[in-house]
């Protein structure tokens, strides 16, 4: 069986509590890169078959969550670009949420997802990090950049959801 200490290190047990125990992390990467429900769950399938195929690889003396971030976000972008690469450009219907009678759905939180996927890939999974509470130093170890990177970055992005925001407000 797959347990975690204190530091949310992995020790010695099976990826498939690992993967439960961090199912929340893997819906909000798959959230972050595809809104239709169905290449959701396609990616999904497709970051978890790739953690157990690289769960050999993974050293348990390195934090199992930066571990997770960085085989999951290049998955994610991975496929995101395949996707897009073979994508007609017209309108999933099917995608579009239908409204729920007991939940008002947030035109806040669809505005800003909206323009998260103006983002390009590195930049949607720098701030999925970031939206996810993670440190900059954590960042940094996932995304295989420098802390001031990260900082930098943020710091841009902020400023480009600004301005994308502004567009949409002025048309």
């Amino acid at each position: 069986m797959l347990r975690k200490n204190s530091r949310s290190r992995i020790q010695i047990g099976g990826v498939e509590q690992f993967l439960l125990d961090h199912q929340s992390i893997l819906a909000r990467i798959a959230r972050a890169y595809s809104r239709n429900p169905d290449e959701r769950s396609d990616l999904l399938q497709e970051i978890r078959y790739q953690i157990i195929k690289s769960f050999p690889s993974y050293q348990p003396d390195r934090n199992s969550s930066t571990w997770l971030y960085r085989v999951a976000l290049n998955c994610a972008i991975s496929f995101r670009r395949k996707a897009d690469r073979w994508s007609a450009p017209e309108m999933d219907w099917e995608s579009i949420p239908a409204p729920s009678a007991t939940q008002e759905p947030d035109p806040r939180a669809e505005h800003l997802q909206r323009l998260i996927e103006l983002l390009d890939p590195l930049h949607r999974a720098l701030l999925v990090l970031y939206l996810d509470d993670l440190s900059h130093a954590e960042i940094a170890e996932v995304l295989g950049i420098s802390v001031a990177n990260v900082a930098t970055r943020l710091s841009r992005i902020r400023q480009q959801l600004r301005s994308l925001h502004d567009k949409e407000q002025k048309a």
